[in-house]
Formats: structure tokens, C-alpha cells, sequence
């Protein structure tokens, strides 16, 4: 009877021990080893260096917002929301910061169903800054453009200047390609010359989508 006993302890303590031994490594940690968290998710390389190229290609519409006298007074402006493009290109001098140069053209109707055209050509700084939310290799360049602004209306032309700050959004969905949105302001000022009392200040706002070809 007691042999019965003592080889039934012997084989539940063989049974039970090892089960025990092994959860008890699973809770307790090993004051050896150094817990290592990633931060891969995080980190977002950098995918630009020195001479890195963009070509742009856009097209959208443009905004009439505001008109000014020489007084900083608003005028109502008889130009109706218009058609816009532009070919750009960028050097980038670093993983972020670019120059480049910008051509364009603008067309709108008139209340009276006459024809202006803008062809700003110019040349602009930018700096760029890259996001992955929802692992999307998302791009957020901003950029201003100072450069020259012919304009044409019926017979008149005019040779004044533009200044326009940009900012746009695109999504890196190829390694040579890269499409989004743009937004941009247009600051048109026309000074007639000898004039003054004519001045006046054009604001617009530009609408465009975008696609970029990475070199």
C-alpha cells in the first residue's frame, strides 16, 4: 500500500513540476535581458539629397478674392473664376530645401465677356517636409514665387510682377512619381507708369492638382 502511494506521488510530482517550472519562466521576466522596443514605425528617411530633381505639371482654377485701390480700399473686380496651369521645376539643396523656376498662364472671362490672360514666369524657394500617417509616404512642400506677370486684356498689355506663396499635399506613390493638391495665393500688383492714382492690387486664389516626376 504504501509502494501504491509512494509511486503515485512520485509520477504526479513528475507530471505537475515541469507544467509548473514552464509557466513559472512565461511570468517571470529575466532580470538579464533588456526589454527593446522599435521605433522603425516612427522614423521617416530622408528622400531627398543634394541634386535631386522635381518637373511639375498642374492645372486648375483660379479665384478672384480681392481688389484694391491704391488706398488699401476694396473695389468690386469684374473678373469671373478662371482656368490656370503651370510646368515648375525644383533643385533640391538638401533633404528639404529647394529652388526652382515656374511658368504659367492664367485665362478668365469678364463681366462683359472679354478675355484677360496672366503667363507668370518666375522663380521660387521652398522647403519641403515629409509624414507617413497611415503609412502613406505623404509629401508637404512650401514654397513662394516671385517672378514677372504679363498681362493681356483686349488690346492693353502690361508688364507688372507676381508674388505667390504656395502650399500643397502629395502622395508618394511611386518612386519616380508623386501626385496631389496645390494651393496658392496671387498677389498681382499693376503700378501704371506715371500713374499712381491707377494703381491697383489683384489677389487670387489658385486651386490646382498636381503630378510630379521624380530625377
Amino acid at each position: 500500500m504504501i509502494e501504491k502511494r509512494a509511486v503515485s506521488l512520485f509520477f504526479t510530482f513528475f507530471l505537475v513540476f515541469p507544467a509548473f517550472f514552464a509557466f513559472a519562466q512565461e511570468e517571470s521576466p529575466n532580470p538579464d535581458e533588456i526589454p527593446i522596443e522599435s521605433n522603425w514605425p516612427e522614423l521617416m528617411p530622408n528622400l531627398y539629397s543634394q541634386g535631386d530633381k522635381l518637373f511639375t505639371i498642374a492645372g486648375g482654377a483660379l479665384f478672384p478674392m480681392l481688389f484694391l485701390y491704391e488706398n488699401a480700399e476694396p473695389y468690386t473686380g469684374n473678373i469671373n473664376i478662371g482656368g490656370t496651369g503651370y510646368l515648375g521645376f525644383s533643385y533640391f539643396l538638401g533633404p528639404n530645401l529647394f529652388v526652382g523656376a515656374e511658368i504659367g498662364g492664367m485665362f478668365a472671362q469678364t463681366l462683359m465677356m472679354n478675355l484677360i490672360y496672366i503667363i507668370p514666369i518666375g522663380v521660387k524657394i521652398g522647403y519641403q517636409f515629409l509624414a507617413g500617417p497611415f503609412g502613406l509616404p505623404l509629401e508637404f512642400p512650401l514654397s513662394v514665387l516671385v517672378g514677372a506677370a504679363p498681362t493681356k486684356y483686349l488690346d492693353r498689355d502690361y508688364l507688372g510682377m507676381i508674388l505667390k506663396p504656395q502650399a500643397g499635399a502629395f502622395w508618394r506613390f511611386h518612386a519616380d512619381w508623386s501626385a496631389g493638391i496645390n494651393l496658392g495665393w496671387w498677389w498681382v500688383p499693376q503700378w501704371p507708369k506715371n500713374h499712381p492714382e491707377f494703381n491697383r492690387y489683384g489677389n487670387f486664389l489658385e486651386l490646382t492638382l498636381a503630378v510630379r516626376y521624380h530625377l
